[in-house]
């Protein structure tokens, strides 16, 4: 028996594969379903056994957490990518877009009252954010009274937005229109990703 489940999920060889496509299914079943989905479903979008997503991610919050550092390291990446005063809007867009994506997440984070790890928390965002914010800041891109406290508060009221929404379109118009009421600079570069 545990050699057809070897053979199917392709055995030792096959972990690194499997557990990017658990991570890859946890977020779009999230994103289409809620948190509250059956942790099976997570298995059978993924093709794997539900004993190969149990051996990854023993629990929905433990899949979670992976996706919200794989959200962190796609920020460094933007941060990392981008150069001079306008970084921040990159950085910014790239943390809206991740924040679209992860609106079930967030919510579980908030209704069970998570503690975040410290590399997934606010300082964390801080260490990104705040030299970019600082440059666009001094080149007078951004409101120069604009505190990562300011951001994040920002943030949750994009949460507010989101939660109402029907489906991922309406959720970016939704995003859209709060930005450019909470200010323009916000959201005159948007290019949100339009594909599911």
């Amino acid at each position: 028996m545990s050699r057809a489940t070897s053979r199917h999920n392709g055995g030792p060889a096959k972990a690194g594969a499997n557990r990017a496509a658990i991570v890859a299914a946890g977020r779009a079943v999230f994103r289409e379903r809620g948190y509250s989905v059956p942790y099976s479903a997570v298995a059978k979008r993924a093709g794997v056994s539900q004993a190969v997503l149990y051996r990854h991610f023993p629990s929905k919050q433990a899949l979670a957490m992976e996706i919200f550092a794989e959200n962190f390291e796609a920020l460094d990446a933007s941060v990392q990518s981008a150069e001079g005063p306008g970084a921040f809007f990159a950085v910014w867009e790239t943390f809206v877009e991740e924040i679209v994506e992860s609106t079930a997440i967030i919510e579980f984070v908030i209704a069970e009252r998570v503690d975040l790890p410290e590399d997934l928390g606010g300082r964390r965002l801080e260490a990104v954010f705040g030299g970019a914010l600082k440059e666009a800041q001094e080149a007078g891109l951004v409101d120069p009274d604009w505190t990562m406290s300011d951001l994040l508060l920002i943030t949750r009221m994009l949460h507010g937005v989101m939660i109402g929404a029907d489906d991922r379109q309406q959720a970016l118009a939704h995003v859209t229109r709060a930005l450019q009421l909470i200010d323009p600079r916000l959201a005159r570069r948007r290019r949100f990703k339009e594909e599911s």
